[in-house]
């Protein structure tokens, strides 16, 4: 087996997508999750361009009502004709006492008596919209709160209290572009605010998520990955028959094509030459080779049809290594209990094949299953002595099981010697050189960890993730957004399909303001994500972006910057 392999299907060079997620936050000093979006505020620009136009805007997402207490009500003067104040101090009198009904009818005489266009009447929409949302019609609710935006375009409380309303109409869109309008009027300062937008935002992203993962094209990733990913198995059918079709060197039989297409790297003709194949007679390994790349196109209902064939009738080590990446898949359409199954399947076949205890060992290490992580690296090298993928990975969950679950200082420190033996064992492996510089970088040696991440471009210099790596360690030592740009950009020219890189340079443009060009950057990506988390996470990006801009453009605002 070669040294160039990745880390497998499931993951970026071992780094997990919360990780990554966590260091890139920390790298752009913005807050995780929501924040790498909707990101405070610069305590300089702390000025609410709306505050002049509004009275208590300052009670947020509360079911609070405007309270004016130079007017009140009284029994006394209910015999003459109210004003429309005294309308409302009747209204608030009654929402304070849970009579929400009356309340209604009191601030709508409130609306009527009122002038058409002054600023006391929004207010009097917004608290019967306040009533409303006490009785759950949310339908009135947004027709207030729209009303009071008619006669305020900067009323922050009628914005959240609308975009709450249509959350709970199932109007995500909406809710996404009035909670979006709320935040950047209070200069992105509330953390409630920030907080239901976050929620809005995960709500929509899984919503468009769900959809795109039974639209979608099939669309294979670039030829790097997909060769990374063929080397991260030590007993692989595919190119044990690949190699005697070429020992064989005449290439006459039917199976030959598709095979010598997989070797020749013509990629794009793999499924095509397993489909002319296959409707002449069944033969496993092209059934393995098609359901493999039907996986790696994201055909996922194509490539189970495959699998779950083989794996009631394949040979057994066609069986085995199509259970252990039907077990991925089962990971990428969120069954892991299937997953698990499949695992424990295939080592009832074959307990004795290193690739299944490496690709269960790396879906542990990505759920954060640190001790069966490691158990699983350790069995995968021990039945597989040459198998250093393997083996550095295990050094990885060692340290990050040491370093983070139990503390140990001594042991973690014994995992960085190891790593450096380890690169004198496998000096043109590149897993041993990124991911003891992943590990440098969390005890902040970051010079040393600039020099693997590099030495490992020398070794695989089509590897792109390799310069997202470089890019983020550039703004965590440096802040240098423009040098992580243009490392980003080199990431993206070497291959156009990896997402990491698209994602990456999407969420540094959010934070330089360039708004539109990061909605390009993650639209580009959305293709490529491989499972429904990812794609959720970048349509929550993607949609807090587009929101950012048309909020901004509407209202004359300007999106704050770092």
């Amino acid at each position: 087996m070669g040294e160039h392999g990745n880390t497998g299907f499931m993951q970026r060079l071992s780094s997990t997508v919360e990780d990554h997620k966590w260091k890139l936050a920390m790298a752009l000093a913005a807050v995780v999750g929501v924040g790498s979006v909707y990101y405070v505020y610069n305590k300089n620009n702390q000025k609410d361009p709306s505050r002049s136009s509004r009275k208590t805007n300052d009670e947020g997402a509360g079911t609070s009502i405007e309270v004016d207490t130079s007017s009140s009500f009284s029994v006394e003067n209910e015999k003459k004709p109210l004003t429309s104040e005294e309308w409302k101090a009747k209204g608030n009198h009654a929402f304070k006492a849970g009579k929400y009904s009356d309340a209604i009818d009191y601030y709508t005489k409130a609306i009527e008596t009122g002038s058409a266009d002054s600023s006391e009447r929004a207010t009097y929409y917004q608290n019967r919209a306040a009533a409303f949302e006490q009785l759950k019609d949310y339908a009135k609710v947004v027709e207030d709160c729209s009303q009071a935006i008619s006669l305020n375009d900067k009323y922050v409380k009628a914005y959240l209290r609308r975009g709450k309303a249509y959350e709970h109409l199932f109007k995500l869109e909406e809710a996404l572009e009035d909670v979006t309008t709320t935040c950047l009027l209070e200069g992105f300062q509330n953390q409630s605010t920030l907080g239901i937008a976050d929620r809005v935002l995960k709500n929509l992203g899984q919503k468009c998520a769900a959809k795109e993962m039974t639209t979608r094209r099939p669309n294979l990733p670039s030829p790097h990955y997909i060769k990374s990913f063929f080397a991260s198995f030590s007993q692989d059918p595919i190119q044990e028959a690949v190699n005697a079709t070429l020992d064989r060197g005449d290439g006459m039989r039917p199976e030959d094509k598709p095979l010598l297409c997989f070797h020749k790297r013509e990629y794009d003709e793999v499924i095509p030459a397993c489909n002319e194949v296959l409707e002449v007679h069944e033969n496993d390994v092209i059934r393995l080779l098609r359901g493999t790349f039907r996986m790696l196109s994201l055909d996922l209902t194509g490539a189970l049809e495959d699998f779950d064939k083989l794996v009631a009738f394949g040979s057994p080590k066609v069986m085995v290594n199509a259970l252990i990446k039907r077990a991925s898949l089962q990971i990428t359409l969120n069954s892991s209990l299937d997953s698990l199954k499949d695992f424990d399947q295939a080592i009832s076949i074959d307990g004795n094949n290193a690739d299944i205890y490496h690709h269960r060992g790396q879906i542990n290490l990505l759920t954060e299953k640190m001790e069966e992580a490691r158990s699983d690296f350790s069995k995968a090298v021990d039945l597989s002595s040459n198998y250093p993928i393997a083996y550095v990975q295990k050094l990885y969950a060692d340290y990050k099981y040491y370093a983070f679950v139990k503390g140990d200082t001594r042991k973690a420190d014994e995992t960085l010697k190891n790593f450096k033996e380890a690169m004198e064992k496998y000096p043109n492996c590149v897993e041993c050189y990124s991911l003891y510089a992943q590990v440098l970088t969390d005890t902040a040696k970051f010079d040393e960890a600039e020099k693997l991440f590099k030495r490992a471009m020398q070794i695989d210099p089509e590897n792109a993730n390799l310069l997202v790596h470089l890019a983020m360690l550039s703004l965590q030592t440096r802040g240098d957004m423009e040098e992580a740009t243009r490392l980003l950009e080199e990431a993206v020219a070497k291959d156009p399909k990896c997402e990491f890189a698209l994602e990456t340079i999407g969420t540094i443009e959010v934070q330089k303001g360039r708004l539109d060009k990061s909605v390009d950057y993650f639209r580009r990506a959305i293709p490529l994500a491989r499972s429904e988390a990812e794609l959720s996470h970048l349509f929550s990006l993607m949609n807090a972006a587009i929101a950012q801009t048309k909020v901004a453009n509407n209202l004359g605002l300007r999106v704050p910057l770092l």
